[in-house]
């Protein structure tokens, strides 16, 4: 979460850059400092905003791995894993999610998150929108959205709600010009 927490929006950016940016685009001065536009907050980098970050990198490490075991650092035991966007049904709770993901035949070989965007709500409850790329078997690479809450426990942040979507095109809108305009058939 962002410190201090001035706006209801925090962005986290890769680690390397190690800004936390509440409520505005970021850029760097010619001292190498970070610079806000004009009538915005930036606030140091916060813990709690890399600590969600990390959650969210964690995630495609330990299905990467076939860590499922290791999925209760992820996910609350009363968690929500809905995949019902991408076909599949709604999962409670850690050992569900681990269950799940053990059927390895449906999962890509490797997941890529980026586009990561964290909102805290309160001290310990924090809203979180990601996008996600996986590569599958048959080297077919589809995008994903990931959104939710995440809350923080006593073992440290876990996601409590987590949807997936899968990226679909827009519907094509064939237009039609009207008689006299251009592209229009006599």
């Amino acid at each position: 979460m962002c410190s201090p927490p001035p706006s209801p929006r925090c962005v986290t950016f890769s680690r390397a850059e190690s800004d936390v940016i509440c409520g505005s685009i970021l850029r760097q001065s010619r001292s190498g400092r970070s610079k806000a536009r004009r009538g915005v907050v930036v606030a140091t980098p916060g813990a709690e905003c890399n600590s969600n970050h990390e959650l969210v990198a964690l995630y495609g490490h330990i299905i990467d791995e076939l860590e499922f075991e290791r999925t209760p650092e992820l996910f609350t035991d009363d968690a929500v894993y809905d995949v019902t966007a991408t076909g599949g049904l709604r999962h409670i709770g850690a050992t569900a999610i681990a269950e799940l993901w053990s059927d390895t035949s449906r999962h890509p070989l490797a997941h890529h998150a980026t586009n990561v965007v964290v909102m805290p709500r309160t001290e310990n409850v924090a809203d979180y929108v990601y996008k996600g790329m996986g590569v599958g078997f048959r080297n077919r690479v589809g995008s994903l959205v990931y959104r939710g809450h995440c809350i923080r426990t006593p073992a440290g942040w876990r996601f409590q709600e987590m949807a997936v979507t899968l990226r679909q095109p827009p519907p094509r809108v064939e237009t039609v010009a009207a008689a006299g305009e251009p592209g229009s058939k006599p």
